[in-house]
């Protein structure tokens, strides 16, 4: 859809992974009570946003984050993001990216999850 997509996958335990993949536009993906083995989410062209987290905790083995090109965010709480296997990245696009809420992931996880191309990260 050119005019964004909006997805919300809420209060939900899957046993294979999740998988989000959205095309040009300004992009709201939110993540919310989501238990998975492992998640990715892909973004194109537009001002996309990912909130993972808001109400209630998330947890993966391993999650992949990939943006396309805009100014892009990703927000991470105020309830928690669990990484708890493997590695996780989040990739961000040309243009400002920002990652909020770094602190919210739980003891163990920041050491799992690799960042690249965010011109801000908090």
């Amino acid at each position: 859809n050119a005019d964004g997509d909006t997805v919300s996958v809420t209060d939900v335990t899957l046993t294979g992974p999740l998988i989000v993949e959205t095309g040009a536009g300004d992009d709201s993906i939110t993540i919310d009570g989501v238990t998975a083995r492992r998640a990715g989410v892909n973004t194109a062209l537009g001002r996309d946003t990912v909130s993972i987290a808001a109400n209630s905790a998330v947890a993966f083995d391993s999650l992949l984050i990939s943006l396309g090109f805009g100014p892009d965010s990703i927000t991470i709480g105020p309830g928690t993001l669990s990484l708890s296997k493997g590695r996780s990245r989040f990739v961000g696009g040309p243009n400002a990216d920002a990652v909020v809420g770094l602190a919210n992931l739980t003891q163990g996880s920041r050491e799992r999850l690799a960042v690249d191309g965010f011109e801000t990260v908090s």
